[in-house]
């Protein structure tokens, strides 16, 4: 049975030490974790989930094969690049491989620029970019070519112990990744970060919304008015300051005004008015004593 592996590693020189901080400035979509494992649970994701892990100051991620190829054809991806923001000066390493086809291909980014890639497979073309740094030319120096330029390894006398390049898949791919782990993941030395480095689990979410914020009017309105409680102490009267004494000094009270008298009515009786003495008016009179007078010629 061979290996299927997809990681990315970055050379962690701003001293991260959680993956929270990582996983939400690796692209635009929103992460959650779901959990935590070992890489030799996670070193082959088959879907769209993200693995974080420290080792050897470097900063492990494990993801989707595809992305790494798609990377290595492009010539660069977003993942990396924000990796590069994340931890500046530093190098940033993609490897994969995948044994049903033998094919196997790893990137370096210096200074966030692409210095060298590639990738080779059974039956596929062979890509490759960049001056071989020296984990790939310590495997390069045992092959051979043959007549039409091809190199191959004869590690025996048989024809059965001659393998091409794609058969050296993880040669090439754990070989040039413990340029940055210090280690390789097919040998004992790898079995701690194999089987006891936690990797934790990141899988796209939903964005939860932020709350609504609230105006003044309606914070105010909801704040509940909480009456002082009453107590007995008496205030200690402070002195006036000298600001205040000065100010008390420069006013004049103003001179006492008079009281003031409440008006009275006085009851003052009515004066009678001018006339005769049954108190009648004058043209009253007169009537009465022309109707007197009108009877008197009428009678007689």
């Amino acid at each position: 049975m061979g290996w299927k592996a997809s990681m990315l590693i970055a050379q962690n020189t701003s001293d991260i030490k959680t993956a929270e901080e990582i996983v939400q400035k690796l692209d635009e979509n929103y992460y959650e974790l779901a959990g935590e494992t070992t890489l030799d649970a996670c070193i082959n994701p088959r879907d769209e989930s993200i693995y974080i892990g420290f080792y050897n100051d470097n900063i492990i991620l494990t993801l989707d094969a595809e992305y790494i190829l798609m990377s290595i054809i492009d010539g660069g991806g977003g993942i990396e690049n924000n990796l590069h923001e994340l931890c500046p000066e530093g190098e940033v390493m993609g490897v994969f491989c995948q044994s049903t086809t033998n094919m196997h291909g790893y990137f370096l980014n210096k200074d966030g620029d692409r210095v060298r890639h590639k990738i080779v497979s059974f039956d596929g073309p062979r890509m490759e970019s960049g001056e071989r740094f020296e984990e790939e030319l310590e495997i390069y120096k045992d092959a051979k070519q043959n007549e039409n330029g091809v190199d191959y390894w004869q590690f025996g006398d048989a024809e059965s112990d001659r393998f091409e390049e794609n058969q050296l898949m993880e040669n090439f791919t754990f070989g040039v990744a413990k340029r940055l782990l210090g280690v390789k993941l097919d040998h004992s030395e790898g079995d701690e970060l194999m089987f006891q480095v936690k990797m934790k689990k990141f899988v796209k979410a939903e964005k939860p919304a932020p709350p609504p914020k609230e105006d003044s009017s309606t914070q105010s309105s909801n704040e509940t008015y909480h009456r002082p409680e009453r107590t007995t102490e008496y205030r200690q009267e402070t002195p006036l300051q000298p600001s205040q004494e000065n100010v008390s000094k420069n006013f004049e009270t103003p001179p006492p005004q008079p009281k003031m008298q409440p008006v009275r009515r006085r009851n003052t009786p009515r004066k009678p008015r001018k006339g005769n003495g049954l108190n009648l008016p004058w043209y009253t009179v007169l009537m009465f004593l022309g109707g007197l007078y009108l009877l008197y010629k009428l009678l007689n």
